[in-house]
């Protein structure tokens, strides 16, 4: 498998090459609106962006209880949209968003650039970098009130993909008060996403949800978007919304700058060592990507480019291994989900990923 993890790597590096050769500059602007119907407490808003002198707008759902001054800010990991945190089947279980609000925390799940209805540039703009400083100038529009609403405290919650950019985001720019990571880490098993998703990837035009829709060669999707779900932990009818409803597109160049084994890209390592806000990492013990177990490839812990995920066979070993990628001041805890695959907030399991997220911030950063 070491041999398939080289070959995987030549396979990717011409498009590694491009991604590095581009000069790709996010502006941001701490404009925000409104727009849309509001239902109850939520409403759409649009945050304007500009990505090498294209303009458009990351678009998110802001639901504000009343009395809430501390504002959850979700971002989506890879090929999945804003639904996922809003799951409207039997959300008193699955719905993340229901269950912070119900504890006091505002919300708001964006579709992250080139995702769901937000601003879709020409693929190869779509890196690493601009999806962080993207959701940086959301950040940046709730601390300035810009939504109509006063929030003082702003956390990022992060899945898969996702909790590598809102990494990006507090190390980069220090200013959020707090992390919450579900099903994700600091490194991942390339060698379980060498052999079970990568022949699972096709161009967003070839599938039948996305054909028809203007997506270029480098917005990709999946053909079983169930590959992201531990099956025996999910209820069917989530099993048929994971792949009609919470299924979107990415971009491979986002993909790639992402991944931390690559040399061309290591910001996110960097960048992390900055942080210093209360984090917890939340994962399920059967999750693939983001838990050691299914990889055939040893272990290296060189301290530069391990080759697998973080030890998930106890909340303390989770986060042992999570402690020295974050700051000196940083608090660092981390849960074990039994039983839970990648798919936290849609697999059965998923009350108590909320459950462990909700105690953290209230004991260390409050509603």
């Amino acid at each position: 498998m070491v041999c398939a993890h080289r070959a995987g790597r030549a396979r990717l590096g011409g498009i590694l090459a491009l991604s590095v050769a581009l000069f790709c500059t996010v502006l941001t602007n701490s404009a925000a609106y409104a727009t849309g119907a509001s239902s109850g407490k939520c409403n759409e808003v649009k945050v304007p962006v500009t990505v090498a002198g294209l303009k458009g707008t990351i678009d998110g759902t802001l639901c504000v209880p009343e009395g809430a001054s501390t504002l959850q800010i979700l971002v989506p990991g890879h090929t999945f949209n804003r639904k996922m945190w809003d799951v409207s089947y039997k959300s008193d279980t699955y719905s993340y968003v229901d269950h912070a609000n119900k504890s006091g925390y505002a919300t708001l799940a964006i579709d992250r650039l080139g995702t769901g209805t937000s601003f879709r540039p020409p693929s190869p703009l779509v890196t690493y970098e601009s999806s962080v400083d993207t959701v940086h100038a959301v950040v940046e529009a709730a601390k300035h009130g810009n939504f109509g609403r006063q929030l003082s405290k702003i956390v990022l919650v992060g899945h898969s993909m996702g909790s590598g950019i809102v990494y990006g985001e507090a190390g980069k720019y220090k200013d959020i008060n707090g992390l919450v990571i579900l099903g994700g880490g600091h490194e991942d098993d390339l060698d379980y996403m060498l052999r079970f998703y990568v022949p699972l990837v096709r161009p967003a035009e070839l599938d039948p949800k996305f054909a028809g829709k203007g997506y270029d060669p480098g917005y990709i999707t999946t053909i079983d978007h169930s590959v992201f779900v531990n099956k025996a932990n999910i209820d069917p009818a989530l099993l048929h919304l994971n792949e009609t409803e919470f299924k979107s597109v990415d971009s491979l160049i986002a993909l790639l700058t992402y991944f931390k084994e690559f040399p061309v890209n290591r910001t996110m390592l960097n960048l992390s060592k900055r942080i210093n806000v209360p984090s917890i990492t939340i994962n399920g013990s059967e999750d693939p990507f983001f838990c050691r177990g299914a990889s055939m490839l040893p272990h290296i812990t060189d301290g530069v480019n391990p080759l697998q995920a973080p030890d998930c066979s106890s909340g303390e070993a989770l986060a042992n291994f999570e402690r020295p990628f974050f700051g000196p001041n940083a608090v660092v805890r981390a849960q074990v989900v039994p039983n839970a695959g990648h798919g936290v907030t849609i697999e059965r399991t998923a009350p108590k990923f909320y459950r462990a997220a909700t105690r953290f911030l209230d004991q260390y950063v409050g509603s």
